[in-house]
C-alpha cells in the first residue's frame, strides 16, 4: 500500500504520521514537507491507535455521490469527528457506533473499515468502557 495512510506491519492497523527533524511537528498524514517550517527532513512515524474525541458532527443526509454510493433509503446518519492522538496530532476521522453516544473528551480507539473497493480504511470506534479504565 504505497501512500496508504496505514501500517499493518504489525498485524495492528496503525495511521502513518510524520515528525519533522527541524523543528518536531507532527503531522498527518505523512507529508513531504513539513506544514510547520517546511522543512523537507519528514520522518515517517507510527501514531497512537488510541486517542479522545475532540469535537465531532452527524452526517444526517446522503453525501453526494461519488465518493457515496448507496441509495436514499438505505442511508443511515453517521458521525465525524476529530481525534487527539495524544498531545502530538488531530486527525478528521469516520467515526463508527450511535451517533447519540457520542460525547467530546471520550475515549476513541482506530478500528479497521472496508471501504466499498474492499481497500482498508480507518475510522475511529469508541473504546469499551471495560478496558478505557
Amino acid at each position: 500500500m504505497s501512500g496508504s495512510p496505514l501500517d499493518m506491519s504489525s498485524g495492528t492497523m496503525r495511521l502513518v504520521g510524520g515528525r519533522c527533524s527541524a523543528c518536531s511537528a507532527v503531522m498527518f498524514p505523512l507529508p513531504k514537507r513539513c506544514a510547520a517550517c517546511a522543512s523537507s527532513q519528514v520522518t515517517r512515524t507510527l501514531l497512537p491507535s488510541r486517542g479522545t474525541l475532540w469535537t465531532f458532527t452527524v452526517q444526517r443526509f446522503m453525501p453526494p455521490s461519488p465518493p457515496y454510493r448507496g441509495s436514499v433509503e438505505a442511508f443511515t446518519p453517521f458521525g465525524v469527528g476529530y481525534v487527539q492522538l495524544d498531545d502530538l496530532v488531530r486527525v478528521e476521522s469516520r467515526l463508527i457506533g450511535d451517533p447519540e453516544t457520542f460525547r467530546i473528551g471520550m475515549a476513541l480507539q482506530l478500528v479497521p473499515l472496508l471501504d466499498v473497493d474492499s481497500e482498508p480504511i480507518y475510522a475511529f470506534a469508541p473504546v469499551p468502557e471495560e478496558t478505557s479504565k
